[in-house]
């Protein structure tokens, strides 16, 4: 069920932008479930920031990689569990 639209149809010259800057980095190739590049379009979009509360294996360390890359801040840093490294 939608409640809302959320800012990709308000903004939809913004979230074409982006969409493409995720094929041109490659983000799609390994952000590739649909759900997970809406929700990386929609977060970029809200200026005072988020949470992403997706289920666990959902891909929320790759989120934080792609909202890195796709976003063009100069440092990143991303915390995750020992074992989560290799597949990193």
């Amino acid at each position: 069920e939608t409640v809302h639209e959320g800012l990709v149809r308000r903004y939809p010259d913004q979230a074409a932008t982006l969409r493409a800057r995720i094929k041109a980095l490659g983000i799609d190739r390994w952000l590739d479930w649909e759900f997970q590049q809406d929700d990386l379009v929609e977060l970029l979009l809200k200026p005072n920031g988020a949470v992403v509360a997706w289920e666990q294996g959902c891909g929320k360390s790759r989120l934080a990689v792609a909202l890195i890359l796709l976003s063009g801040v100069k440092h990143g840093l991303i915390v995750v569990e020992s074992r989560l490294v290799d597949e990193m």
